[in-house]
């Protein structure tokens, strides 16, 4: 159950009037676990366009002590978007960083554009920023995901929705809601919010365990000239003729570390290692193309334009050759 939360960490000036916007503060049931002195936050606009649509309600999550406060800023009129903005800013500026979901490429540049078309001179940053997307988006498969749509990776993580409203709809309840200023309408438009934020703040959790699981299945020991590293895999791409694979490691490696042999090279410096493979041009059974690495035998690791599965076992088995444990 949601309870009353009275306690505002910011400057709330009365003289807005209740005409003009709401500043809703609810405590949760019990604490979230959310990254030390970050907050996590969610935008509901009237449109996808920054330029002519507005933002109509913020809702933002955050810590305080033993407890979890969820507190919404909802505009009364589409005309009150500055309000929302300034208010939440206000409480926004105390954090050291920030949760969204798809946040890089919607929330933070709407965010944005509108701060300045209301001639506020703020600017949302997203170095210090989380974006459960971008987390999620490099491990669809592992996480067994067909799409990245937010209410599959809930579904997939466990997460249960309270509300039955799409984003879309939404849009259209506050249309009727600018209109009618009916109760009914703005508590639905807030549940959607409120579960958007609360679900968010805990789907972050879920995701970075599973996320650690799945780094530490892909990761192996190797021997660096007499330290013990645990390397991280964690993308590989094909640039020409040449396959490349990234790891990162948790311990510091406190001299650059350069190999080349033949037909491969290895670079390693701070907290990441890189394998270089030298790749040529063969036809496999069929008579198709692909492109192979010579190690003892040819092995094809691009077929059809993608890197053939289980390539990455193939880069272990050198690194463990050349660092033997």
């Amino acid at each position: 159950m949601i309870q009353s939360y009275n306690q505002n960490s910011f400057k709330y000036n009365p003289k807005i009037g209740d005409h003009v916007m709401e500043i809703i503060s609810n405590k949760t049931a019990k604490k979230i676990i959310i990254p030390k002195g970050y907050c996590v936050f969610d935008i509901e606009t009237t449109g996808l366009s920054p330029h002519s649509d507005n933002v109509v309600l913020i809702g933002i999550l955050f810590n305080r002590g033993n407890d979890t406060i969820i507190t919404q800023f909802l505009a009364k009129k589409r005309s009150h978007e500055k309000e929302v903005l300034f208010y939440f800013k206000e409480l926004l500026e105390e954090f050291e960083g920030h949760v969204t979901f798809n946040g890089f490429s919607f929330d933070i540049p709407f965010l944005n554009k509108r701060y300045a078309k209301n001639q506020l001179s703020y600017e949302i940053s997203k170095d210090c920023g989380i974006d459960v997307l971008r987390m999620v988006r490099p491990y669809s498969k592992p996480l067994g995901l067909e799409s990245c749509r937010l209410k599959e990776i809930e579904k997939a993580m466990g997460i249960a929705r309270d509300d039955s409203i799409s984003s879309r709809d939404s849009v259209l309840l506050y249309e009727k809601y600018e209109n009618t200023a009916s109760e009914t309408l703005k508590q639905k438009i807030l549940l959607h919010n409120y579960d958007d934020i609360l679900n968010l703040a805990v789907l972050h959790g879920k995701v970075q365990k599973k996320l650690e699981d799945i780094r530490l299945s892909n990761s192996f020991c190797v021997n660096a000239y007499g330290k013990i590293l645990r390397l991280y895999f964690e993308k590989s791409h094909i640039r020409g003729k040449f396959l490349y694979f990234e790891y990162s490691t948790d311990e510091h490696i406190s001299l650059p570390v350069e190999i080349h042999k033949g037909n491969f090279s290895i670079k390693a410096h701070s907290k990441s290692l890189e394998l270089k493979l030298s790749l040529f041009e063969l036809k496999d059974a069929s008579g198709a193309k692909v492109l192979a690495f010579d190690g003892s035998h040819p092995v094809a690791v691009k077929r059809n334009s993608k890197i053939v599965p289980g390539t990455e076992m193939l880069a272990r088995a050198i690194l463990e050759a050349v660092f033997n444990l």
